[in-house]
């Protein structure tokens, strides 16, 4: 469980087949207030998402911290690589500064665009592979040859990081939206997406 002050981190991540080797994760989080906001010495009102959640979770009777910024954190899967050691190494040059340390690094939207146009550059010109995105040795970290393999890997992320840009890009517009009718005389608002706070990235072997 990751320490969190006043918060509650809860992961929708399915773990993967046990197969020795690099694993690598790309998950989006949120956090949610657990309470109400609080109008002057007015008890606590937990929202109706958190007593859902508890509920169906089978947690209702837990002792829920009861400071009024108490909150937590949903952990949303995005994406999962095999032996992807080029995508791995990718991360750990560009997000944790040449730490591979099987630590979480957090990654911003213009990183996934980046890391989306590399991956674009080398499935248009194969013969770059070796330049743009090369393989690496390490422990487990599978094949070093530019098979087809390697370029179904990386066809899943450029398809992963559009959908996970689309979405988040929408979901900002939505929220916009949301936002500027806030105090207008609106009578439905569109249906709620909301937006990622982070990106994380991980990786085990």
């Amino acid at each position: 469980m990751q320490k969190v002050y006043c918060a509650t981190i809860i992961s929708t991540f399915t773990n993967p087949q046990l197969i020795m080797g690099l694993d690598s994760y790309l998950y989006g989080t949120r956090t949610f207030q657990v309470y109400h906001s609080q109008v002057d010495n007015e008890p606590l009102e937990q929202t109706t998402e958190f007593q859902t959640l508890i509920e169906d979770t089978h947690f209702k009777d837990y002792p829920v911290d009861t400071t009024p910024w108490a909150s937590y954190t949903v952990t949303y899967p995005l994406a999962y690589w095999c032996k992807a050691s080029a995508i791995h190494n990718w991360f750990v040059q560009n997000v944790q500064r040449g730490k591979d340390d099987c630590g979480e690094y957090s990654v911003t939207s213009e990183e996934l665009s980046r890391l989306g146009n590399v991956v674009r550059s080398v499935l248009d010109n194969p013969v770059k592979a070796k330049i743009y995105l090369p393989n690496v040795e390490g422990c487990f970290f599978g094949d070093q040859e530019y098979a087809q393999w390697y370029f179904d890997k990386l066809k899943y992320t450029k398809s992963r990081i559009e959908a996970i840009l689309s979405y988040q890009n929408d979901a900002i517009q939505d929220e916009d939206f949301r936002r500027f009718h806030k105090y207008g005389n609106v009578i439905q608002l569109p249906t709620r997406n909301n937006t990622f706070d982070n990106f994380i990235y991980s990786s085990s072997w």
